[in-house]
């Protein structure tokens, strides 16, 4: 020590003083390097401030769950009617495009030609061969005939019972009738045309019933149940009722999907159209849901949407839901508990498993 006093007094006055300034420096910043470890030490002891959020208490309700399938209006019966006689001209058509008929009604008229007489003719030669089989018979029994006597005449009694039935076919089918009650569509020919067997003649649209039809997902398929009832809504507003009459196994090779029909009461709905768009609805059950207002809907880091629940009344606790059903008023979502406390507000600012303070609203709130 008495070496560094003779040491310093030595030096000129200026380098005591820079080497005083100097000592001074160090002295306070080793003092402000202990301070702020006792600051650090002083803020690691301090408790985090426990966020405040705004919530409701909410419990489950019975909610009708309803599959919705983009669908289309169709015919159950649209058919092209076809001459089926060997030919004839058209005499007449009784009927035009758009006009609605009943069962049996004639819609187009062919020549009758030589068909009447062809009929009467054959009807003569089955009452001849009656008589002759009616005759071999007798003379059988009194032995002046040999069986195959009687069976030469039974078969020329089946012949000619074939040939009035082909000639009665024909003469039945110079009308072209309407199948059932419905709408001729387009009559394909008009009077002085010649048509054979085969030739596309009325095509008919039975309006006595008609199809919604749909193509339900793999995961709904088997939720939809044949002769349930269900509804439609067209494209033009108007609501239809039907039951399902049919739910494919076979799903269809390139959308993997179900095609369902809705069968539809064609006299209850008069004006039904087919080829509109349609949306098919069908209930698939009851089950426990929530609706809970849009503003409540979060996203967690992985990118699934949920909602932020206060477990206990003081955790905050994220649930992924499934989301059923969107309305104006909010949105049906399942897959939570009975009973949750619902976090409205503050719940962007939350992270899982944060500890919460819980300011209860009514729903009204």
């Amino acid at each position: 020590m008495h070496n560094l006093k003779e040491i310093f007094n030595s030096l000129p006055r200026n380098a005591r003083w820079a080497v005083i300034l100097v000592g001074v420096v160090v002295l306070w910043m080793a003092t402000g390097i202990f301070n702020g470890n006792d600051n650090k030490n002083n803020d690691s002891n301090q408790k985090p401030e426990i966020k405040t959020v705004t919530a409701q208490a909410l419990k489950a309700t019975d909610f009708d769950r309803k599959l919705k399938i983009i669908a289309r209006s169709a015919a159950d019966e649209l058919v092209q009617l076809s001459a089926q006689i060997s030919g004839g001209e058209v005499i007449s058509t009784p009927a035009q495009n758009g006009d609605h008929v009943k069962k049996g009604d004639v819609l187009v008229q062919i020549d009758l030609g030589t068909r009447q007489e062809s009929v009467n003719a054959a009807k003569a030669s089955v009452k001849a061969a009656k008589i002759l089989v009616k005759a071999a018979h007798r003379l059988s029994k009194e032995g002046f005939k040999a069986a195959t006597t009687v069976a030469q005449r039974e078969a020329e009694l089946a012949i000619a019972e074939r040939e009035l039935a082909d000639a009665q076919f024909a003469l039945d089918h110079t009308k072209i009738t309407a199948p059932s009650n419905g709408i001729v569509e387009n009559i394909m020919v008009k009077k002085g045309d010649y048509v054979s067997g085969g030739d596309p003649i009325v095509k008919f649209l039975n309006t006595e019933r008609f199809l919604i039809v749909g193509h339900a997902a793999q995961k709904d398929r088997d939720s939809i149940i044949v002769g349930q009832t269900a509804k439609a809504i067209l494209i033009n507003g108007t609501e239809i009722e039907g039951t399902i009459r049919f739910v494919a196994r076979d799903a269809d090779d390139t959308t993997r999907t179900y095609r369902v029909e809705l069968l539809v009461d064609g006299t209850v709905y008069p004006n039904f159209s087919t080829g509109m768009s349609a949306e098919l609805i069908v209930s698939t059950g009851i089950i426990k849901a929530f609706l809970i207002p849009h503003s409540a809907l979060i996203m967690d880091d992985q990118g699934n949407v949920g909602v932020m629940l206060a477990k206990n009344g003081i955790t905050a606790e994220f649930h992924t839901i499934n989301m059923i059903n969107d309305t104006p008023n909010g949105v049906w979502v399942e897959g939570l508990p009975d009973e949750i406390i619902l976090v409205t507000r503050g719940q962007s600012t939350l992270v899982d498993g944060e500890k919460i303070k819980v300011k209860l609203i009514q729903n009204n709130e």
